[in-house]
């Protein structure tokens, strides 16, 4: 996730990356949001976004 709220962050997507990353954790915390065959979707709510935005990942190690 750090890679992907860094792609976002750099795009100008954000106005406060540990903010938006700490609600990427607490929703996280709420309940995976993985959907399977090594699949997740993580998002949140927060203040820190400037407008919604997406970053896309792919990590081969797992």
């Amino acid at each position: 996730m750090e890679e992907m709220i860094g792609l976002i962050d750099e795009a100008g997507g954000l106005v406060d990356r540990e903010q938006y990353k700490q609600a990427l954790y607490d929703r996280e915390r709420e309940g995976s949001t993985g959907i399977g065959f090594g699949i997740a979707i993580p998002h949140g709510k927060s203040d820190a976004v400037k407008h919604p935005c997406l970053a896309f990942g792919m990590k081969h190690g797992g």
